[in-house]
């Protein structure tokens, strides 16, 4: 699930999941926070400094928040500008050692609804 080593800035919800953000601080990278709403994480509020986005699109942790379609939009456009983007597992949170970590991926938004 996680990097080797350290790859820098991490966004994060937060609140989030904690074993997940100590796994990544223990592997030396620093964690910034991303505010939480009813809808999940804040796409405009990821800092531009961060290599990766942990985030869990659907049944975010503590919260049970589910990331609607136009956030998840949003974050592909994200990763588009930023670089490749990766998803091990679609539908939950994964990593990315280059730019972005991106759930769901292209495959899993339904082409009706894709753009």
């Amino acid at each position: 699930m996680l990097f080797a080593g350290k790859t820098g800035a991490i966004a994060f919800e937060n609140p989030g999941y904690p074993e997940a953000r100590n796994a990544f601080m223990l592997a030396g990278n620093e964690v910034i926070g991303v505010p939480i709403d009813a809808d999940g994480m804040d796409i405009s509020a990821i800092p531009k400094q961060c290599k990766v986005v942990y985030v869990t699109a659907s049944h975010q942790f503590p919260t049970a928040a589910t990331l609607p379609l136009q956030r998840r939009r949003d974050l592909l456009d994200m990763a588009q500008r930023v670089g490749p983007a990766h998803s091990g597992r679609a539908g939950e949170g994964t990593v990315d050692d280059r730019r972005i970590a991106l759930i769901p991926t292209a495959k899993a938004v339904p082409e009706a609804a894709q753009r």
